[in-house]
């Protein structure tokens, strides 16, 4: 998350579902300037990301609810596969290290390699492209 600061001057919003706030709390307490979604319900979640100029998650509710309002997303995949529940479009993009345990499709796993071993510059670069895809097309879309 500071990567997103510094690199890309973003500010982050941490979404968190049930059992999810302590960890979040620990997350935002440690990148300053990071902000905590409040508790929130499957519609305020749906608010909140509609505002969002793009999504990192990994594939989840949110996920579906960004792509659904329009919102890029940078999504991580583990356990659960690219091909199916990614969508082809460039402003959806998709990191998964494709180990052979994958995709297994369960929801808790240890060490869970699938998904920690992602590197952050990894999302970084995704970002990046990202981002320099979304100025292209709103200056395409003001010509």
């Amino acid at each position: 998350l500071r990567i997103l600061k510094k690199r890309f001057g973003l500010v982050t919003l941490l979404l968190w579902g049930p059992g999810e706030e302590e960890a979040a709390r620990a997350i935002a307490h440690e990148v300053p300037g990071s902000v905590l979604a409040p508790s929130s319900g499957i519609a305020r979640i749906g608010a909140l990301i509609s505002e969002l100029r793009l999504l990192v998650t990994p594939d989840s509710g949110p996920k579906h609810i960004a792509v659904m309002q329009g919102i890029p997303t940078v999504t991580l995949f583990g356990p659960t596969d690219p091909i199916i529940w990614n969508p082809p479009e460039d402003k959806h993009r998709a990191l998964y290290l494709g180990l052979p345990c994958s995709p297994c499709r369960k929801r808790e796993c240890k060490p869970n390699i699938c998904l920690t071993g992602i590197q952050p510059e990894d999302v970084a670069s995704e970002i990046a492209g990202l981002l320099a895809d979304c100025r292209e097309n709103r200056v395409e879309d003001s010509m």
